[in-house]
């Protein structure tokens, strides 16, 4: 007689149902996370040493063009444990300045509170970006005495504005910096933004809610 784990079938229930959800979705409204944006950093993990600097990109993938509706503003907070790490540089990664149009950036660094708070706006806005790419690139510097252990690269409030002036729901992927006292090593380990997990098909659900709900609004 085979016995099952009840949370192991509770899990697999539950996708299974966000998957039907998804594919109801997406065939009665388009693309089911067309009006999405997807936060990840890359790698999604690192192996450094104390006293090391390690750069460390912010892509993202934002939906739009099943509605030709494109991003033209994005405030990404990044934040981080501030007795371990420091942000000591911060770069535009080109995504949003795609075109011909000049991109303002805004940024603020707090090291005592440990985040980054960068807010980039497309001007003119030229019908905006849609598409996955490299929002930022940053430098993170590791303290001399860190102890060694996993630290969270996070994110806080951000948000994400299309030309229309609506906002898509934006999920986040957090990334790991691995303390050693060992060699250091890179890896590019951490959860892809195309593996189809059970938070990136709530995102596609819910971006097929949204999507839907912003083309009732345009008909």
């Amino acid at each position: 007689m085979v016995t099952l784990d009840p949370r192991r079938f509770a899990g697999a229930l539950t996708l299974a149902v966000l998957l039907v959800g998804l594919v109801t979705l997406a065939t009665a409204g388009g693309a089911g996370g067309d009006l999405t944006s997807i936060f990840e950093y890359e790698p999604g993990e690192q192996t450094v040493t104390p006293g090391e600097r390690v750069t460390v990109d912010v892509e993202v993938f934002a939906g739009g063009v099943a509605y030709d509706i494109g991003v033209d503003r994005v405030n990404a907070t990044l934040a981080h444990d501030p007795q371990a790490l420091t942000v000591t540089d911060v770069e535009p990664g080109g995504w949003l300045a795609q075109g011909e149009t000049d991109l303002a950036v805004e940024t603020d660094i707090d090291d005592e509170a440990g985040t980054v708070q960068v807010v980039q706006t497309r001007d003119p806005a030229s019908g905006g970006v849609t598409g996955n790419g490299t929002l930022l690139t940053v430098t993170v510097a590791v303290s001399g005495d860190a102890t060694p252990g996993n630290y969270t690269l996070f994110y806080g409030e951000s948000n994400v504005r299309m030309v229309n002036d609506h906002y898509q729901p934006v999920f986040t992927d957090n990334g790991t910096l691995r303390v050693s006292e060992g060699r250091t090593t890179a890896d590019g380990g951490g959860t892809s933004r195309f593996t189809l997990g059970v938070a990136t098909v709530i995102a596609l659900v819910v971006g097929a809610v949204v999507a839907r709900r912003v083309r009732g609004g345009r008909d």
